[in-house]
């Protein structure tokens, strides 16, 4: 059961099912393939704004209608997160492209500006930012297992995980940094 739980959800040994939560890696390939025959980005952009706040007003107007909680389409309560289908799916990819269709409207013409280049720079860094992430998470966690301490509160999550977002960033800056010094003395 667990291993058919990799592919399909089947109850709580299944969590991240590749059938479940492949369309979102598929369909940001094919929003790539679509990218590079745009000729008018501010135009598709703003296309792209106005169909998915259409879908979501849509969905919000006629879910209840027809009996489905509208919870269920972005809801993390009795593990709905890890049932999605097709609303929760639709619902997620509108969110998403509204986020990428506003952060292209307003932020577009800015590369040059401290805040541009500061999300080039996380853009292009991402995967860096992201394994240092997961291995300052992991380190901290371990550091607490062995000093016998709780797990950081509810209060101090944000907090924290700005801290180790900060600090991820940062040492890539040093990674970055030694990894070309290597490069350039090999």
């Amino acid at each position: 059961m667990q291993l058919f739980g990799l592919f399909v959800y089947v109850g709580n040994a299944s969590g991240f099912a590749l059938m479940l939560w492949f369309v979102y890696p598929a369909a940001g390939m094919l929003f790539a393939e679509i990218m590079k025959n745009v000729q008018d980005r501010d135009r598709f952009y703003k296309r792209i704004l106005g169909l998915c706040v259409a879908v979501i007003i849509s969905m919000i107007s006629i879910l209840p209608l027809i009996d489905y909680d509208i919870r269920n389409t972005y809801g993390v309560a009795g593990g709905i997160y890890y049932k999605q289908d097709m609303y929760s799916f639709l619902f997620t990819l509108s969110v998403v492209l509204i986020a990428l269709a506003l952060s292209y409207l307003v932020f577009h013409g800015r590369e040059h500006t401290t805040i541009g280049r500061f999300i080039i720079y996380c853009s292009v860094n991402l995967t860096t930012i992201y394994v240092i992430q997961w291995l300052l998470i992991i380190s901290g966690f371990l550091f607490m297992m062995i000093i016998g301490s709780e797990l950081i509160s509810l209060e101090a999550v944000i907090p924290v995980g700005l801290i180790i977002t900060a600090a991820s960033i940062g040492l890539s800056v040093l990674w970055n940094k030694m990894e070309r010094a290597a490069v350039g003395t090999s």
